[in-house]
């Protein structure tokens, strides 16, 4: 990247700096693809449609003019009752295009003055650049948002142009910098390979959203569903982790991760695509394979089927019938939110210092499911399990009071738990790999023999907990209490430490573990832990 003193500091101006680089490179791109067909073959339905079959949602009393839509995207202001307006902007995609930022720049400069909400449509987005998608969502906050992280594999190739980037430092972005010294060390360490993912990151060394000067400040709702994908997904994820959105419609499609194009070379010769990041929310769930849920849910009904649309014109070519119910809902969920009063933040929630959110601001409801609950949540879960790959909705028991439960042997894996109190429960080999345990009571808790690979463990309170044996590789227990407890034989290869309270537990026999990990740990001076024989620590 070169030239870097002609890129203006403005934060969308440099994500589309990162972005014409990656585009180039094939480097960092979250997509779907679609069917090849020009914009001209696609019908409202077709994945990344430039318009969508989402209704007009009232009288147009403006409309982008043709040149612009073509160079971004459809957009139009209507009025929703005597006094109210609305923007409604399509998003078909994230693909790499400048100009369309100046245009989405121009969009929000009218939206801002004019209404007093702003539709969002993701319906069928086919994902794109997360550098496209950083910088429009610059021009929608007044806070800084936060971003999830990504734990990712590394090859020659990455590993070749993180060296570059370094080589090259002073022609580089800062973010880009730091990311690529992240890419090599972590490379030098072992992480990043097929076998050992990374230690999390911010992709490209970007930490947060930072708004544009003259933000959209109004209400706004996302329309996601099962085909919204990727970048779509986290645009939707960002702005409902940050209580910056209202998201309505139906749960996306689940592809939580930055994808990679490969060629083969042969006999026959193909293009086909990896996925090699796996992303976290700021609460600390994953988007693959789980989705983003939306917050007013809707299904389809046959009266959407059936219905005619009232403000249908001739000239719309592809402006079909139908969806009054889903315009109906739709309308009701504006009206309600521009209702509403701001006593603190948007959508009547207040923001923290942070910003609108942050990986501790999400509020998690206590409740206690009663025994048939339970039952029928881990039969569920088993029934998967024993389908062989399947794909099912996974267990969300989030904020659930499961003290005195009996979960030994449980199957839980990939599942929701935020939040909720497990202290002294016995959950010995019980398999938990990459569920989500941010911020849950695990004192005193039985995990012996657990299986708690790549599980997100972030300000969990273990105190006293049993690890004996467990299997931690790769988990990330950042900021967690691992204080007096019994971690003999656990496995810690690559798990993830800063901010650990290690006072007083016992990591005698722990494999895996090197000095680095814990060059953040929190110790109190007269409760050191017993650490493994021979063992260096960089604290004692």
């Amino acid at each position: 990247m070169k030239n870097i003193e002609t890129i203006p500091p403005d934060f969308s101006r440099r994500m589309l700096a990162l972005g014409a680089n990656q585009n180039a490179d094939n480097f960092l791109m979250v997509r779907s693809e679609g069917p090849a067909l020009a914009d001209a073959q696609k019908t409202p339905f077709d994945l990344g449609a430039k318009r969508s079959w989402v209704p007009i949602l009232g009288e147009i009393v403006w409309e982008i003019p043709k040149e612009d839509e073509q160079k971004a995207y459809y957009a139009y202001i209507c009025k929703i009752s005597d006094d109210r307006q609305i923007g409604y902007v399509r998003i078909p995609d994230y693909n790499y295009a400048e100009q369309a930022v100046g245009v989405f720049d121009r969009l929000i400069a009218r939206f801002q003055n004019t209404t007093a909400a702003l539709v969002l449509d993701q319906v069928n987005n086919a994902g794109g650049s997360m550098y496209q998608m950083y910088a429009l969502l610059s021009k929608l906050t007044d806070k800084p948002l936060a971003l999830p992280q990504h734990q990712i594999t590394i090859g020659e190739d990455e590993a070749a142009v993180a060296a570059d980037v370094i080589a090259n430092a002073d022609e580089e972005l800062p973010e880009r910098v730091t990311y690529s010294r992240f890419v090599l060390s972590e490379r030098e360490a072992g992480r990043g390979t097929g076998e050992r993912v990374s230690h999390p990151v911010y992709l490209e060394g970007v930490e947060q959203i930072l708004p544009a000067d003259n933000p959209y400040t109004g209400r706004i709702v996302v329309l996601i569903n099962e085909l919204t994908f990727s970048a779509g997904e986290f645009l939707a994820a960002i702005l409902q982790d940050n209580r910056r959105a209202t998201l309505f419609g139906a749960r996306t499609a689940g592809a939580g991760g930055c994808a990679r194009r490969f060629t083969h070379r042969g006999v026959l010769t193909y293009d086909y695509t990896l996925t090699w990041t796996i992303a976290r929310r700021t609460n600390g769930d994953p988007i693959e394979d789980t989705g983003v849920q939306p917050d007013v849910a809707y299904e389809t009904t046959l009266e959407d089927l059936r219905s005619t649309d009232p403000f249908r014109r001739a000239t719309d070519r592809y402006r079909i019938s139908g969806f009054q119910s889903y315009r109906r809902a739709l309308l009701q969920t504006l009206t309600t939110i521009t209702s509403e009063h701001a006593s603190g933040g948007l959508n009547g929630k207040a923001p923290n210092e942070k910003g609108f959110g942050n990986q501790l601001a999400v509020e998690i409801k206590i409740w206690r499911p009663s025994e048939a609950q339970l039952k029928d949540i881990l039969e569920q879960q088993q029934a998967l399990r024993d389908s062989k790959g399947a794909k099912g909705k996974i267990a969300n028991l989030s904020g659930a009071d499961l003290r005195g439960a009996e979960l030994a042997g449980v199957v839980l894996p990939s599942a929701s738990l935020r939040g909720a109190n497990l202290s002294g429960v016995d959950l010995r080999n019980a398999l938990l790999g990459w569920a989500n345990l941010g911020g849950t009571t695990l004192r005193d808790a039985d995990l012996r023999s657990a299986d708690l690979k790549g599980a997100y463990l972030s300000h969990a309170n273990l105190n006293g907990a049993n690890l004996s044996g467990a299997n931690l590789k790769g988990a990330n227990l950042s900021d967690a209490d691992l204080s007096d407890a019994d971690l003999t034989k656990a496995e810690l290869l690559d798990a993830y430490l800063p901010g650990v309270n290690l006072s007083g537990a016992d990591l005698r026999g722990a494999t895996g573990l090197v000095a680095d990990q814990l060059r953040s740990a929190v110790i109190a001076p007269e409760k050191p832990p017993k650490l493994p024989k021979d063992f260096e620590s960089p604290l004692l």
